[in-house]
């Protein structure tokens, strides 16, 4: 397996990947906040005056006046606040449901299936229950690279899901390989960098306080978040030149037990509902 160690040749291989469709919201970004500023100071000066309603002058109506209005924006901001909260199947059920284990144990059987067919399907649905199927805050979206991310070798092997908020502003990523991946220390650094690299891609575009990212190797989790405002990671990084043995090569217990959550056990069910209701509670305190 060749793994691509440079910037440049990263940058290449992203680019051909999800890149592409991404980076072009990305990219001219500068001139759209260019035209806005444009825009915005064209208004501005235009000579077009709006009628505002006519509020009484007299100051016990113009109180009554100021306080059903703020009464009523608190009770609108609770109301979505729960909606919010209580979007999502977490808010009742304690444990997977039957029906999604099912599907797991029945697509993890395939002979011979590639990881995207093993598990882009499994995955999706699982994340659409998580922020709740009938539920319109946030969508599941998996993308479909051209390639790998850098280190991969074959987009049949690669499946990368984002969770949107409804204005399209990505809340939390899943970057899922094979269940090999696992028990092998280069491909666990592999999997590491490319969570990383996403993050440094993504995470600015997070409107929330934290950015979420589950990576899986199989269904072995790791789970990652960034402060938006601080770019702060956890976990922190591991240099691959800090963790080599006597002989130069990368140690072979490298990372070994980081990916020590199965998410589809209790544990997993608890962890990522942890993570909804960090991301449904975040989303509701800017509406």
């Amino acid at each position: 397996m060749v793994i691509p160690t440079t910037t440049t040749t990263m940058l290449q291989t992203m680019q051909r990947s999800l890149a592409p469709q991404y980076l072009p919201k990305l990219r001219p970004m500068r001139h759209i906040r260019a035209l806005q500023k444009r825009t915005l100071g064209t208004l501005s000066t235009s000579t077009t005056r709006y009628k505002l309603p006519r509020v009484s002058t007299e100051p016990r109506a113009l109180h009554d006046s100021l306080k059903d209005k703020v009464a009523f924006s608190a009770a609108d901001s609770s109301t979505t606040r729960h909606h919010h909260l209580h979007s999502s199947p977490f808010s009742t059920d304690r444990t997977w449901p039957d029906g999604l284990l099912t599907i797991f144990r029945n697509c993890r059987q395939e002979p011979g299936a590639y990881t995207n067919q093993r598990y882009c399907g499994p995955y999706n649905k699982l994340l659409t229950y998580c922020f709740g199927p009938n539920s319109y805050e946030f969508f599941v979206s998996p993308e479909a690279p051209y390639e790998g991310p850098p280190g991969e070798t074959c987009a049949d092997d690669y499946v990368f899901i984002v969770v949107y908020d409804q204005l399209r502003r990505p809340v939390m990523i899943a970057d899922i390989k094979g269940d090999g991946w696992v028990g092998n220390a280069e491909y666990r650094l592999d999997a590491d960098e490319h969570m990383r690299w996403w993050f440094e891609l993504m995470a600015h575009d997070c409107p929330l306080p934290r950015f979420w990212g589950l990576s899986l190797l199989g269904t072995s989790l790791r789970v990652y978040w960034i402060d938006v405002a601080t770019c702060n990671m956890n976990p922190e990084f591991s240099n691959r030149s800090s963790v080599k043995n006597s002989s130069g090569l990368l140690s072979g217990d490298f990372l070994a037990g980081a990916w020590n959550i199965d998410i589809l056990s209790q544990e997993g069910f608890d962890k990522m509902k942890e993570i909804q209701e960090d991301i449904a509670e975040s989303a509701a305190a800017l509406s």
